[in-house]
């Protein structure tokens, strides 16, 4: 019996590292900073998100259009107000201004946009017809109505397989 005690005990203790952290990626941003990003979030480690935060930055493609954009969700908490909103992509060596908004709408607390339509051979997309994963970090400065400026991150990973459906989106011919 106590052999089975302690085989028991043994398989119990080895289940116990079990529980897979978040994974972290650090990433490379075109001012030569590195940030390290929680997976699949998006969210940075150690940037503040209690009074504003970036709940989505993504690439999407409209089929119709064969052209897409950069969509970006910011939820606004404590009852701060946004007096602009810019956001870059920050990925590259240079960073590429996607919305300078200001005069942001808030709809309740939340503040979307979408950059300008891109189409497949836009420069900026480059890394849509590379096969292997890409990763893409969005930059968010908000300064609010008492002037204080926010500044935040969102990756944004996009694996081979949703790339290739973004070809296809694109009307990219892959064979």
């Amino acid at each position: 019996m106590t052999l089975v005690k302690l085989t028991l005990a043994a398989l119990l203790l080895s289940f116990a590292g079990c529980a897979s952290p978040t994974p972290l990626v650090k990433l490379r941003i075109s001012d030569g900073g590195r940030i390290t990003a929680e997976f699949p979030k998006g969210i940075i480690v150690g940037e503040d998100h209690s009074e504003v935060n970036v709940d989505a930055a993504i690439f999407l493609v409209n089929t119709q259009l064969k052209k897409g954009n950069h969509c970006i969700s910011i939820e606004f908490k404590k009852k701060v107000v946004p007096r602009s909103v810019k956001v870059e992509e920050v990925t590259a060596d240079k960073a590429q201004l996607l919305i300078d908004d200001q005069a942001p709408k808030l709809t309740g607390t939340s503040w979307r946009s979408v950059c300008a339509t891109l189409g497949p051979d836009d420069p900026s997309l480059q890394w849509v017809h590379e096969i292997d994963d890409s990763f893409r970090v969005y930059r968010v400065t908000v300064v609010l109505s008492d002037g204080r400026q926010i500044i935040q991150h969102h990756a944004t990973v996009y694996p081979e397989h949703v790339k290739a459906r973004m070809r296809r989106e694109f009307g990219i011919d892959l064979s």
